[in-house]
């Protein structure tokens, strides 16, 4: 299996470093639980000597190959698993991507055996027009990790999504609806 990951030390002090990679998204934190959609099907388990207290922190790269993705994976985040929250977005470092790398720059969270996912960000709607529509309308909802929409429910009615991008989708309101 290719579940390669590049880590890059800029605390400016040695340290020793540990990975373990588990070939499913563990859902739970410690086990796999139910199919997770539009991810890197991997949980990367990194674990180093000492905290990141100085520098830069952590330089992580995680690698993978198209067919280790269940579902469409575009624009994929770096989640960090805490215990009784579940997966968090990480989002004070920097990240860059390529179509099979995620880059994430100046980690400064501990690495106790931290668990680490890669997946699309969770949708955020912004605003949508117009604000009350029927059936047959066109409809344009707005915000951020919107790319994978397949489907669209308004008030228990569902609308046909004519197209859709990460940040823009737009819709014609189904049968039965109302103003």
């Amino acid at each position: 299996t290719y579940n390669p990951v590049t880590i890059t030390n800029n605390t400016g002090a040695d340290d020793t470093y540990s990975v373990a990679v588990v070939d499913t998204v563990l859902s739970t934190g410690t086990t796999g639980g139910s199919p997770v959609p539009n991810v890197v099907k991997r949980t990367w388990t990194i674990n180093k000597s000492t905290a990141n207290t100085a520098g830069t922190g952590t330089a992580l790269t995680f690698k993978w190959k198209p067919t280790d993705t269940t579902g469409l994976v575009t624009n994929p985040v770096l989640y960090a698993y805490v215990a009784g929250t579940g997966w968090v977005a990480q989002t004070a470092g920097t990240i860059t991507r390529t179509d099979s790398t995620v880059t994430y720059t100046r980690y400064m969270g501990a690495l106790t055996n931290t668990q680490f996912m890669l997946a699309n960000p969770v949708p955020v709607i912004t605003s949508f027009t117009p604000t009350s529509a029927g059936s047959g309308v066109t409809i344009t909802i707005n915000g951020t990790g919107l790319s994978n929409a397949s489907a669209v429910t308004l008030g228990g009615v569902t609308a046909v999504v004519v197209s859709n991008t990460a940040t823009q989708i737009t819709a014609v309101v189904g049968a039965g609806a109302s103003r």
